[in-house]
């Protein structure tokens, strides 16, 4: 097999990859927005449900992702959910109730599932047809590469300044992602 060589990729795809590495900056662990709900002082059961609901969210709006994206288009609808990404992280840092826990973490999750799908199928817009296993390596690649960093950086911000401070620079950073995908 040829080695996974960045430079067999081609420029489109390289651009893609790294906004990609840089989104997945900002997406640091779902498991914060638990532990956002834990240090507020919810339950563990509320908590689990949170969870599950998060999760139901995404699931219920996967489908209709991929529906959207055949008929809106890939990009459009990766920005939405990029910049839907943005804001939810924006709220989670100004969330000071349960009930706007739950909502935040709802929405979110809805415009997750519309995305995950898109955000894949991007790489057969971006890859020529003799790259697409090529690019689809990089791409697990550099999402597995970022998401160390981005837990790390996520949860230092989190130690050292607050869970707001993390989630407002986690919601900078997806802006700044999206702002780069538009370009």
């Amino acid at each position: 097999l040829e080695p996974l060589r960045w430079g067999a990729l081609s420029r489109g795809m390289r651009r893609y990859l790294l906004v990609l590495a840089l989104f997945t900056l900002a997406r640091a662990s779902e498991t914060f927005i638990v532990l956002l709900g834990y240090q507020m002082g919810t339950g563990t059961v509320e908590l689990l449900l949170l969870w599950a609901a998060l999760n139901l969210a995404k699931a219920l709006t996967s489908t209709a992702g991929g529906r959207l994206a055949d008929s809106m288009g890939r990009g459009p609808l990766m920005l939405l959910s990029w910049t839907a990404f943005a804001a939810c992280f924006l709220l989670f840092g100004k969330v000071d109730s349960g009930i706007g826990l739950w909502t935040v973490t709802i929405v979110y999750g809805l415009f997750f599932g519309l995305g995950e799908g898109a955000e894949k199928a991007l790489i057969s817009d971006f890859a020529a047809p003799a790259e697409q296993g090529t690019a689809f390596g990089w791409y697990y690649l550099v999402l597995g590469l970022a998401a160390i960093p981005a837990g790390l950086l996520f949860g230092a911000v989190w130690q050292f300044q607050s869970a707001a401070m993390a989630f407002f620079l986690a919601a900078a950073i997806a802006a700044v992602a999206v702002l780069l995908l538009r370009g």
